[in-house]
């Protein structure tokens, strides 16, 4: 959370208290609401803060949750808690996480949030919601397809690693990106599957660029969206990092010059 020039963090895991391992959630006996039982600090904290929050005028909070530590049927409860309350970032760390359980985190989180991710994703992860926050970040993304990419519409930070794309991947996104009549994104940035080689020629393959700088790191090219009523968008900066293995596509309005250069 952000109190003027100060930041508060909310970090749920797993604790020892002095009595011993914290409290675990059950069903009440007087419906399906779910309660603490005994002393548990993962609910303890989290009611706090959402006090805190009634104190201060916080401007943002981040809540962070590591895996390692909780069992498996902590994940429902904390979810269902944690994400019914007033954030604006999301972490999820640890090591691996249970699918059905990140089914359930994608399915309860506020879209309009800076969602990152660091945890393993099984291949066959799929969800509508995942690539709709307003920022995300996938440190495993072998699992996002190319339509995944396509489906972006008016979001502001993307970060996507250890992906399966190619450099024909790429090129299809860029064609897409190009036509399409709605803002996408302001800033995407892609890891490249781990023994593709960057190749500008078919990342660029039919593609308008102008303005080209070219340095022993990357390269820059400018490209241009067609002429939509509905984007603002319309000018992009691709750079293409050979010794990364990366891609990244920066946006913004369109300018005199932009337009000149497209309409050449």
């Amino acid at each position: 959370m952000q109190h003027g020039n100060r930041k508060f963090s909310l970090v749920i895991y797993r604790t020892l208290s002095e009595q011993g391992e914290s409290g675990e959630w059950t069903k009440s006996k007087l419906g399906n609401s779910l309660e603490k039982n005994t002393f548990d600090p993962i609910y303890d904290v989290y009611h706090t803060s959402q006090k805190l929050q009634t104190i201060f005028n916080m401007k943002s909070c981040r809540i962070t949750v590591s895996t390692n530590d909780l069992k498996p049927e902590c994940f429902k409860p904390l979810f269902a808690t944690i994400l019914s309350g007033s954030y604006n970032r999301l972490v999820l760390a640890g090591e691996c996480i249970n699918s059905e359980h990140l089914l359930d985190l994608m399915d309860k989180a506020r879209l309009n949030i800076e969602l990152h991710i660091s945890v393993f994703i099984r291949g066959d992860f799929r969800h509508d919601n995942a690539f709709k926050f307003q920022s995300f970040t996938y440190l495993h993304s072998h699992w996002a397809r190319i339509e995944d990419l396509k489906s972006i519409r008016n979001s502001d930070e993307i970060r996507l690693k250890d992906t399966k794309f190619n450099c024909g991947d790429i090129n299809s996104f860029l064609h897409y990106w190009v036509g399409c009549e709605e803002d996408m994104l302001n800033y995407l940035i892609v890891e490249l599957e781990k023994n593709e080689k960057v190749d500008e020629q078919i990342i660029l393959k039919d593609i308008k660029t102008y303005n080209a700088t070219h340095d022993k790191k990357c390269g820059t090219f400018m490209i241009n969206a067609a002429d939509r009523k509905q984007r603002l968008l319309l000018v992009g900066k691709l750079t293409i990092y050979e010794g990364k293995n990366m891609v990244s596509l920066q946006t913004y309005h369109a300018t005199a010059e932009g337009r000149n250069n497209f309409l050449q």
